[in-house]
C-alpha cells in the first residue's frame, strides 16, 4: 500500500502489486516443495477418519475449484473409514493431485474422489482366475481375513486430458513437469510421503 501512497514518485498500480504478490507466494510455494522434497516432515501417525481427511482437502481446494468452474465430487462409503495414518501429509498428498487435476482440465471440468474399503493386499493380489466377476463382488465374498486389517483406496479421477506418452511414465520423477511454472516436485512428494 505504501508504494501507492508516495506522492511525486513513480508508484506501482494496483494490479502490479497484486501481480508481485501472487509471484511471491508462487516463489515461495516453489521453495517449500524444494524444502519438503529434500527434508520430508517426520511422520505423526494418528487414528484418522479417511473421509474426513478427504473433505478437507477438498474444502482447501473449494475457492480454487469455484475460480475454473471445476465441478468436485467425493464419495465415500456410508460406514466410517478409520486409519492410521498422518493427516497433514496424506492431505497434502490430495492437495497436490488436485491442483494437478486443476491445471490440466481448465474451466468447466470434474474432479472426483473416491474412497473405497477392500480385502487385505494378499487378497487384492490374487490371480484373475481367482477373483469373482466384479470388484464389488469381490469386496462382499472375501471380506478382510480374520487379524489382517483392510486396505482403504483413495482414488482421484478427473475429465482432463490426460498424460501424454512420453511424460506418463517419469511422472514420479523429480523436475520432470509439464507446467511452464511448475516444479516437478509435486507428484515427487506424493510418491514419498505414501
Amino acid at each position: 500500500a505504501s508504494a501507492l501512497a508516495r506522492p511525486g514518485e513513480p508508484s506501482l498500480k494496483r494490479h502490479q502489486l497484486q501481480m508481485m504478490n501472487e509471484e511471491l507466494l508462487r516463489l515461495e510455494e516453489s521453495l517449500q516443495a524444494f524444502l519438503d522434497f529434500a527434508r520430508p516432515p517426520d511422520l505423526v501417525k494418528t487414528r484418522l477418519n479417511a473421509a474426513d481427511v478427504l473433505y478437507q482437502a477438498v474444502d482447501l481446494i473449494a475457492p480454487k475449484a469455484v475460480l475454473h468452474e471445476v465441478e468436485v465430487h467425493v464419495v465415500v462409503p456410508e460406514r466410517k473409514t478409520y486409519v492410521d495414518g498422518d493427516s497433514k501429509q496424506l492431505r497434502q498428498v490430495l492437495l497436490n493431485l488436485m491442483l494437478n487435476a486443476l491445471d490440466a482440465i481448465g474451466e468447466g471440468g470434474l474432479i472426483e474422489l473416491h474412497l473405497d474399503v477392500g480385502p487385505p493386499r494378499d487378497v487384492v493380489t490374487a490371480t484373475a482366475a481367482e477373483r469373482p466377476d466384479s470388484e464389488q463382488e469381490a469386496l462382499r465374498a472375501t471380506g478382510p481375513a480374520p487379524n489382517k486389517p483392510a486396505m482403504f483406496f483413495i482414488r482421484i479421477s478427473d475429465n482432463g486430458p490426460g498424460l501424454s506418452e512420453d511424460v506418463l511414465p517419469r511422472i514420479f520423477e523429480p523436475f520432470v513437469t509439464t507446467r511452464d511454472t511448475g516444479t516437478g516436485l509435486g507428484l515427487a512428494l506424493c510418491r514419498q510421503i505414501i
